[in-house]
């Protein structure tokens, strides 16, 4: 089975190999600003997902009652 990686480390997946290589070369300071990066972005992803439910729920509730 094979283990899950963090979804912040989600990125390195993604990277091709002199893009995987470029990363493992930053120092560490660089990475941990990589990976904080990816995970806002992550979050900011999240966010816009529950927002559109959301929106998605209110129209259907506003269209219920204006329905009678």
């Amino acid at each position: 089975m094979e283990k899950a990686i963090p979804e912040e480390l989600d990125f390195l997946e993604k990277l091709n190999t002199e893009d995987r290589e470029r990363f493992f070369n930053m120092t560490e300071e660089e990475k941990r600003l990589t990976i904080s990066e990816n995970k806002l972005a992550h979050a900011e992803e999240k966010v816009r997902e529950e927002n559109a439910e959301m929106n998605q729920l209110t129209d259907r509730i506003a269209s219920k009652s204006f329905q009678g």
